[in-house]
């Protein structure tokens, strides 16, 4: 950028906090001399490549995290809507996994919680036999991706999607 850029108000980084940040700035109280400033394309870092997707996945002891990051994501996926181009977004998800059995019932408990706090349907799906109802990230869009938690109980069923 050459020259010189001025601005009543300067937001650092280009994340879910910055585009918030400017967008509510600018729709809600009319600011309109807004600079961000990030070196990278807006959410490329972490906030939708950290483990490459975003998540409203926080333990409590309330849900206020649970309820600031859906708020924050149900903003992102309405300008996603408008510009669909200049916001790159995936519902990627994430994928807690471990060989250990001892650590299902906490990660069990930990999906219980999250889910009870907001983030969306808990879907348990159990055994080794039979057809699996879970649907794999990669079938789904920013718009269409179930909200929640899949847990995957069992050695074939984890092997057979993971």
């Amino acid at each position: 950028m050459s020259g010189k850029a001025e601005a009543e108000i300067v937001i650092c980084g280009t994340g879910i906090a910055g585009i918030c940040t400017a967008y509510h700035l600018a729709t809600k109280h009319g600011l309109t001399n807004l600079l961000i400033v990030d070196p990278e394309p807006p959410l490329s870092v972490t906030s939708d490549k950290s483990y490459e997707g975003y998540r409203n996945w926080w333990p409590g002891p309330d849900d206020a995290m649970v309820a600031l990051t859906n708020r924050s994501i149900d903003l992102l996926e309405a300008l996603y809507r408008k510009q669909p181009d200049r916001l790159p977004m995936n519902r990627g998800g994430y994928v807690f996994a471990s060989a250990d059995l001892t650590r299902q019932e906490e990660m069990l408990a930990a999906a219980q919680e999250s889910c009870a706090l907001g983030a969306g349907e808990l879907r348990i799906h159990e055994g080794n036999s039979g057809k699996s109802d879970y649907t794999p990230h990669t079938e789904h869009g920013v718009f269409d991706a179930p909200t929640g938690a899949d847990v995957l109980l069992g050695r074939e069923r984890i092997q057979r999607h993971f």
